[in-house]
């Protein structure tokens, strides 16, 4: 899955969709492995596995 980092910190004002913040962060955790670090076209890139 690629997604953006803010993605993973977004906490949405709406209760309904909390939900799948949560799942969102659940596979933040999972993720903590920093496997490479790049810069792409001048954006900062991190594969985390």
């Amino acid at each position: 899955m690629i997604c953006a980092r803010a993605i993973l910190d977004f906490i949405p004002p709406e209760t309904d969709h909390y939900a799948s913040a949560l799942l969102w962060k659940h596979l933040r955790e999972l993720c903590d492995h920093e496997i490479v670090a790049a810069a792409v076209d001048g954006a900062a890139v991190s594969i985390r596995g």
